[in-house]
C-alpha cells in the first residue's frame, strides 16, 4: 500500500483524506443504515493523511482492512435479513 500511496504529491493524499471524511459524514448524516461503512472509510482517510507515517501504522491499516470488509458486510447482510423478515 506505500507503494500506491508515495507515487503522486502530498496535496492529494490530503484531498482524498478530505472526500473520506466527507463520505463519512454523509452517511452518518444519510440514516443510522449505512453507519456500518464509517470506520472502513475514516481508516482509509486516516492512512491517507498519515501516507509518510510509520510503517507499523500501514501494516496495521493493511491488517484492518479485510476485517472491517467482514464487518461491513455482516451488517448490511443482517440488516438486509431483517427486512426481509422483521420481527414481530
Amino acid at each position: 500500500m506505500k507503494n500506491l500511496l508515495g507515487s503522486y504529491p502530498s496535496v492529494i493524499n490530503y484531498l482524498v483524506s478530505a472526500i473520506f471524511i466527507a463520505m463519512s459524514i454523509a452517511l452518518i448524516w444519510s440514516g443510522p443504515q449505512n453507519w456500518s461503512i464509517v470506520p472502513l472509510l475514516v481508516l482509509f482517510a486516516i492512512l491517507f493523511y498519515k501516507k509518510k507515517g510509520k510503517k507499523e501504522f500501514s501494516r496495521l491499516g493493511e491488517r484492518l482492512i479485510f476485517p472491517f470488509l467482514g464487518f461491513n458486510f455482516l451488517v448490511q447482510f443482517i440488516q438486509s435479513w431483517r427486512s426481509i423478515r422483521p420481527l414481530a
